[in-house]
Order: structure tokens, then C-alpha cells, then sequence
């Protein structure tokens, strides 16, 4: 694994043995075994506790918006997520690790912290512009990235939940997983989250990120 981004949070995690979040995308071929492994082996090395966190949930509203139904979408997201999470706790168990947690929705929804945090993030996006303008162009890069047409602004309506959701956990995932120092690790910079971490927008969190891969 190569660091290739960084904030001074992120480098503080890696440095002096803070707590990881690894996002995970169900949709994204990147996530095959080999690279999970990596990426799983090498944050257990560099921090005192891991966080896996699988989007369920929040995947449910790009597929809408995608076009599937309600119903063909959660059973989507479901078993895309139960297959990513299987081969997560088996790498997990070949490499004998026990500083490793899985986090899904289930484990959220209904936590004050959680629920705090989705009224803090849907605060600013109704009342920052510049935040609201960054999380719809997100949206629509992602929406157009898998599909033809130019998404619809009541596509980007639905979309930019997943987003809202994401977010509202990894920004106050400080509070909900009770951790001082917090990264969140991807393979790509995440640029709404750099962003925040920039204090470009009003909304700000005080954790950091790690790009590598």
C-alpha cells in the first residue's frame, strides 16, 4: 500500500496509532479479494482499531436513482453488501486479526449520535450553498459514471442521500465510534470530504483522510 494523500489528521492516525475507517463501494470492482486483503492488512498494522464500513443503506438511494425499484434495490444492496462483508470476515479470520469491526447500517440507525448527525449534515445542506452545490455535482459524477443519459435533477435528488447518510457517519464517526482520532481510508481522495476537512464549506469534522492504495 502507497499513501498518496493525505491530511494532517490522516498522517497523525498512521503515525501514532489512531483508529481507521475503510470505505468500502459494493458497486466498484477495486474491492476484489486481493486488494481487501491489502488494504484490511494494512490498516490493522497502522491502527489500534479498524472500522470496514459497508454503505448498505445508503447504496439503496444511488440505485433508486439508477432507476431500480424500491424493493429490487434493497434486496440489491443487501446481498452485494452480505458478499462483501463474507469476504471481508473471512480475510479478517486468515489473517488473525481481532482489532477489526464491520460496520453496517443496522448499527446506526436508531443511535442518538447517528440520528444527531443526519439533522446536523441535512442542516448545512439546506443552508450552505456551496456544501449543497459539492454533494449534487458528487452525485451526479457517480450517477453518470453508470449510466447514459445526464441524471435528472430528481435523480440527483434521490442520489445525493447516499451521500448525506455517508457522510453524516464518517464526519461524526468520532462521537459514534467513540474515538479520539479518527481516518477515513479510501483508494481515491474522496473530494467532498477533503473539502470539509479544507474548511471550505460551514460544515466541518475533525476527521481526517487517508488516500492510499
Amino acid at each position: 500500500m502507497q499513501v498518496k494523500e493525505c491530511s494532517p489528521v490522516g498522517i497523525d492516525v498512521i503515525q501514532n496509532k489512531g483508529a481507521i475507517i475503510i470505505g468500502v463501494s459494493i458497486n466498484n470492482s477495486y474491492f476484489k479479494e486481493s486488494n481487501l486483503t491489502k488494504i484490511i492488512s494494512w490498516s490493522a498494522t497502522r491502527a489500534s482499531n479498524v472500522y470496514i464500513m459497508i454503505p448498505d443503506t445508503p447504496s439503496v438511494s444511488t440505485l433508486i436513482a439508477l432507476g431500480y425499484e424500491q424493493n429490487k434495490a434493497e434486496t440489491l444492496a443487501r446481498l452485494k453488501s452480505n458478499s462483501l462483508e463474507n469476504k471481508c470476515l473471512f480475510i479478517i479470520k486468515e489473517l488473525n486479526l481481532d482489532n477489526i469491526k464491520i460496520i453496517r447500517w443496522r448499527d446506526l440507525i436508531g443511535r442518538i449520535e447517528y440520528v444527531q448527525a443526519i439533522g446536523h449534515i441535512k442542516y448545512f445542506y439546506d443552508n450552505d450553498l456551496s456544501f449543497k452545490d459539492a454533494l449534487r455535482k458528487t452525485t451526479s459524477d457517480v450517477l453518470k459514471h453508470n449510466m447514459s443519459d445526464v441524471p435528472s435533477e430528481s435523480q440527483i435528488d434521490i442520489g445525493v442521500v447516499f451521500l448525506l447518510q455517508e457522510l453524516a457517519f464518517i464526519c461524526h464517526a468520532d462521537s459514534i465510534l467513540k474515538e479520539e482520532k479518527l481516518g477515513y481510508l479510501y483508494h481515491n481522495t474522496m473530494d467532498v470530504l477533503k473539502g470539509i476537512i479544507e474548511n471550505r464549506f460551514s460544515f466541518k469534522t475533525k476527521i481526517g483522510f487517508i488516500t492510499a492504495e
